[in-house]
């Protein structure tokens, strides 16, 4: 659930704002 708080902590984001950051997340972890 740790990891997961991280992705899911968007009140404070829009949704393209999570979005993004989603995005960034997996593509880092494909590197």
């Amino acid at each position: 659930p740790a990891e997961d708080a991280v992705l899911l902590d968007t009140s404070e984001m829009t949704i393209e704002e999570a979005t993004a950051k989603a995005i960034a997340i997996v593509d880092m972890s494909r590197r």
